[in-house]
């Protein structure tokens, strides 16, 4: 399938005016970025990406699943820009053939904090998103845009709704609880991982996302929850690299419930708990 290249046409904003770069897709979706903020004495700036799909359409998480690919953000047409940081909400799971995958339907925002070099002059924000719209099929597409950003102190600000935020996970460390949900324990053998959590809404779409380096892949659990909340996730291990690997690896965990979700991040040890 060819790739579907889109133009993309800049708005842009001064003072207390807060105008979006979007872009009009005919890949069966709408991308744009927003300014959020820009606050007086910082070199930061927050701005939101947002994706908008037809309805049955979705796209992928950075770390797609069986099948898929993550969307990939290209900022080197940018001027005046030191870093971006892409937040990434917690994912669904989707039915994909004979697997599943990890991503997003409907309307995703990834919240993105973008620092300039010099924080007391304008900001050229400029992105080459290549991304993933799929339904029966998937449909490669790029979209372009830009978005000036004025100099610290002369935006708005326009905070995320508490939706977006409960999507966004927040980094806790293993064993500590946020609002009562919790990763307690993580152990494994070598095909898979027994991932102890703690639930307080108990929802039955509970889910857990693991990350892990390349090469290291794993699937959708099964999961069983007890009515006080406490779940135990069964999580196969599909691939990993071939050879001796090193003792410890490092695993990134994204517990999802009731539309809330942590991430914790440990050392697995191939013959004991995480760490």
């Amino acid at each position: 399938m060819a790739a579907l290249s889109c133009a993309a046409f800049a708005m842009f904003f001064s003072g207390a005016r807060a105008e979006e770069a979007r872009l009009q897709s005919p890949s069966h979706s709408t991308v744009r970025l927003e300014a959020i903020a820009v606050p007086p004495d910082s070199g930061d700036r927050k701005v939101a990406l947002d994706i908008t799909l037809a309805p049955g359409y979705k796209t992928y998480w950075r770390t797609p699943g069986d099948s898929g690919v993550p969307p990939s953000f290209d900022w080197s047409k940018s001027d005046n820009l030191a870093s971006v940081t892409v937040r990434w909400p917690a994912p669904k799971r989707f039915p994909d053939g004979d697997g599943y995958a990890n991503g997003y339907g409907g309307r995703v925002r990834f919240p993105l904090n973008v620092v300039a070099r010099d924080k007391d002059k304008p900001l050229l924000l400029a992105l080459k998103l290549d991304y993933a719209i799929c339904k029966d099929i998937c449909i490669p597409a790029t979209a372009e845009m830009t978005l000036r950003l004025p100099a610290a102190g002369e935006g708005v600000s326009i905070p995320l709704s508490r939706a977006e935020e409960a999507e966004l996970p927040r980094r806790v460390a293993l064993g500590e609880a946020l609002d009562g949900l919790a990763i307690t324990a993580a152990e494994g053998p070598v095909d898979s991982l027994l991932v102890k959590a703690q639930l307080p809404n108990g929802s039955p779409d509970a889910d857990l996302f693991v990350e892990g380096p390349d090469g290291w892949l794993f699937g959708k659990p099964d999961v069983t929850i007890s009515n006080d909340g406490t779940a135990l996730f069964r999580v196969p291990l599909t691939d990993r690299p071939s050879g001796p690997s090193a003792p410890k690896v490092p695993l990134l965990f994204t517990l999802v419930d009731a539309g809330r979700a942590i991430e914790v991040v440990a050392d697995l040890d191939a013959s004991g708990p995480a760490r």
